[in-house]
């Protein structure tokens, strides 16, 4: 392992400290808030234009597929040095039925791509980007660079064929999955790019849910009895798993599938939902962690040269601290107790805690959700994407929570569940958790049912954006108001997200404790956030020292480094 140490002189020299995502100017920073004031997050969708419905299904959800909702990235796609907005979409079915007993397709929605205009304000441009899906029912996107030409391409998992769009630069894409080698034709419920075998270009792992056809959504009623009371669409239970499939990058920008060589074929078959990748035992090389619906959870071990090993179950990370099987959604990791160690959570079902696993040395995982308060505060709602952000600038990461019934029928029963739920904010107390989503404002606690959850910058300041993406009703846009802009860092590559940045560890030390993030292609549920890293620095408004471990066991290290800024950083040498 190297370590290049690049003092603060030369580091504001080198690496780019700007505002936002701008121009490599220090005078073009934001000014600084100098006075706190409480954080919260507005509603901002329909005033800087995105705004579009996304359709799941018929209002009244007879098949499984009309539960999981659309995927959305919030990523430069068109280079400028500003955070887009693409969101997928799906098709508007009828109630109604025909002589044949099946329901019809209303509608093939199309793909949104909001380009960011660089003043807080977006126009829909999918049809000029080439990014419209062409009636694809769009589940899940993941980004990176396949090329290493400079620009984010993006799969985009499907019911059905999937699509792989490589940027052509300046926001322009072509689909190219068929002639890639990743037009996998199953139900994808996750993807994420990363290196596997360490030789510099992005490999790319699928998870696929449930294997169904067309035909099988159309003709689905709903059959099966929900708490004795309400008769709801079947699944996953009662379906077949989906196999998810591992693509090895050939160096040049097309794939092929090798899972059963390198020790990823999925033998379990499990309803494979979230996914990430991230160098969780430190050895230097990115790991694997899938989250699937109703089974054990997979953790595969990247042994150095590429091939992996199922180790969840030894390792504590399948099941929850009772041994029971959950209802995996959506993924996070990060180091929430500040002990150097990746921890990792996971979202669930209604009247099922979430599960926060603590990570131990010797990748091992333990089940802390009780412990550490999450498990009282996520047993009620039913949660699906889910992110690590320090909302109050304390300096650890807190956990932001995207909540949705699937079944509309649960408003007829007792229980007291509703199907437009509340997202949540628990706030990180040194590993201790509690429900602070009343302070992140009226807007955040605006009911939905909630699926994707992805951030970025919206309008160059800094703080961590949000964008939500809800069944049959439009994204909900959250923008970060207040807190201090001097106490973040941002942490980015430069000029922009290069093959190795995918599962870069960034450490960030202040007055003696250290934040841990990953850089994550897929993560959350079914969604993209931006490729960058955001820290608080409690009430510090300069790092002692930011370190960037890369995969293949590379770092940079800088020191002294001020609050208020975007720390570039250049590949690793």
């Amino acid at each position: 392992m190297t370590t290049r140490r690049v003092p603060v002189a030369l580091m504001l020299a080198l690496a780019v400290l700007v505002g936002g995502c701008g121009k490599a100017d220090d005078r073009e920073r934001p000014p600084t808030r100098a006075t706190a004031e409480a954080p919260r997050y507005v509603a901002v969708g329909r005033e800087i234009g995105i705004d579009r419905v996304t359709y799941c299904g018929s209002k009244k959800k007879d098949h499984l597929l009309e539960s999981t909702g659309s995927g959305a990235a919030f990523v430069d796609l068109d280079g400028d040095g500003h955070d887009d907005v693409f969101v997928l979409n799906g098709w508007a079915l009828t109630d109604e039925r025909d002589d044949g007993d099946a329901r019809a397709i209303a509608l093939k929605a199309p793909y949104a791509f909001y380009r960011n205009r660089g003043d807080g304000t977006f126009e829909e441009r999918a049809e000029a980007a080439g990014l419209t899906g062409q009636g694809a029912w769009g589940c899940a996107v993941a980004a990176g660079d396949i090329d290493d030409d400079g620009d984010l391409d993006l799969y985009v998992a499907c019911f059905g064929r999937n699509q792989l769009f490589r940027n052509l630069g300046q926001g322009v894409f072509e689909e190219i999955a068929e002639s890639a080698g990743v037009a996998d034709d199953g139900w994808g419920g996750g993807a994420a790019f990363f290196d596997a075998d360490g030789d510099g270009d992005l490999d790319l792992y699928l998870s696929n849910y449930v294997v169904a056809d067309v035909d099988d959504v159309l003709r689905a009623k709903r059959s099966l009895l929900y708490r004795g009371q309400a008769q709801v669409m079947v699944g996953p239970f009662g379906l077949e798993g989906g196999e998810d499939r591992f693509y090895r990058n050939r160096g040049d920008g097309t794939f092929e599938e090798v899972s059963d060589k390198v020790g990823l074929k999925d033998l379990g078959l499990g309803f494979g939902l979230g996914v990430l990748a991230a160098d969780f035992d430190l050895d230097g090389d990115l790991d694997l962690y899938v989250a699937n619906d109703s089974n054990p959870n997979y953790l595969y071990r990247n042994d150095g040269s590429g091939r992996f090993e199922d180790v969840a179950v030894v390792s504590g990370a399948a099941f929850s601290n009772d041994g029971a099987a959950q209802a995996g959604m959506g993924v996070e990791t990060a180091d929430f107790d500040g002990d150097g160690v990746l921890d990792i959570f996971v979202t669930h079902f209604a009247q099922d805690s979430s599960t926060l696993y603590r990570g131990e040395p010797g990748l091992f995982f333990s089940d802390v959700s009780s412990r550490s308060g999450v498990g009282w505060a996520t047993f009620i709602p039913l949660s699906w994407g889910t992110l690590a952000l320090d909302f109050d600038q304390d300096g650890d990461q807190d956990l932001l929570i995207a909540n949705g019934h699937i079944y509309p029928q649960v408003v007829d029963l007792d229980g007291g569940q509703t199907y437009r739920q509340q997202n949540q904010l628990l706030r990180n107390d040194g590993g201790q958790f509690t429900d602070a989503s009343a302070a992140a404002g009226a807007d955040f606690l605006l009911a939905g049912s909630y699926r994707a959850l992805a951030w970025g910058d919206l309008d160059g300041d800094l703080d961590p954006d949000l964008v939500l993406t809800r069944i049959d009703e439009s994204p909900v846009v959250l923008r970060y108001d207040g807190g201090r802009t001097d106490r973040w860092l941002v942490v980015a590559a430069a000029p922009s997200p290069y093959p190795s940045w995918i599962g870069a560890r960034i450490e960030v030390t202040v007055k003696g404790a250290t934040q841990t993030r990953v850089i994550l292609s897929g993560g959350s549920f079914a969604s993209q956030s931006c490729l960058r890293a955001v820290f608080g620095l409690g009430d510090a408004t300069e790092a002692d020292r930011v370190v960037i471990r890369f995969p293949g066991g590379r770092s940079r290290e800088y020191e002294k480094v001020p609050g208020g800024r975007v720390l570039r950083v250049p590949r690793p040498e």
